[in-house]
């Protein structure tokens, strides 16, 4: 048995899709914000590398002025 609640289905949610149990919707819940915060953190974690060489390469362009 699945949930509707057409309110929310025209604002791009399809809760028809969600189960009647609300431990199992729990578990759905967890699982969509474990890919959100992995997505997450992969991103970061991406700009976290480019920022780190951008800075290497400003300290080789700092250090031959020296």
């Amino acid at each position: 048995m699945y949930l509707f609640l057409s309110p929310f289905s025209k604002q791009g949610f399809d809760l028809e899709l969600l189960p009647s149990d609300p431990f199992q919707q729990l578990d759905v819940a967890r699982k969509i914000c474990s890919l959100a915060l992995s997505t997450r953190v992969s991103a970061l974690e991406l700009e976290s590398s480019d920022l780190r060489q951008q800075l290497t390469k400003k300290d080789a362009f700092i250090a031959d002025f020296f």
